[in-house]
């Protein structure tokens, strides 16, 4: 597998470990009753910085792949295999190019769903 292949791997596993905090700690902030305004403030601010940091690294880790992507599929073309056995090799390489493109919406459709919940809970705070 390409390097750069597993460090998009990586960096993704812990950016989501990073956004189940972010949703367990909104889940305690609901739970705080109103007497304990600074703790509640306080969790706020961590949810919202744990969340802006997520879907920044997100978006850059996404963009990352999908370089990635353009190059592979350039690689592709440029073989440009005649035989039967480097067309099943082909075949195979634009399902996996086909797998990246779909982890690629689907990266960029979390990084609409964390900015929708920023914004929400941003609003949720001030009103």
């Amino acid at each position: 597998m390409n390097k750069s292949l597993e460090s998009y791997f990586d960096n993704t596993k812990r950016l989501h470990l990073l956004l189940t905090l972010s949703l367990l700690i909104i889940i305690i902030t609901i739970g705080i009753p109103s007497n304990l305004m600074y703790i509640k403030g306080t969790f706020q601010c961590i949810v919202v910085a744990i969340l802006s940091y997520t879907l920044y690294k997100n978006y850059i880790e996404t963009s990352k792949l999908e370089t990635i992507q353009r190059e592979m599929k350039k690689k592709i073309k440029e073989k440009g295999a005649t035989d039967d056995d480097k067309n099943n090799k082909d075949k195979d390489k634009d399902k996996d190019t086909t797998d990246m493109r779909n982890n690629t919406i689907a990266s960029y459709t979390l990084c609409g769903f964390i900015g929708l919940l920023l914004l929400y809970f941003t609003y949720s705070i001030f009103f």
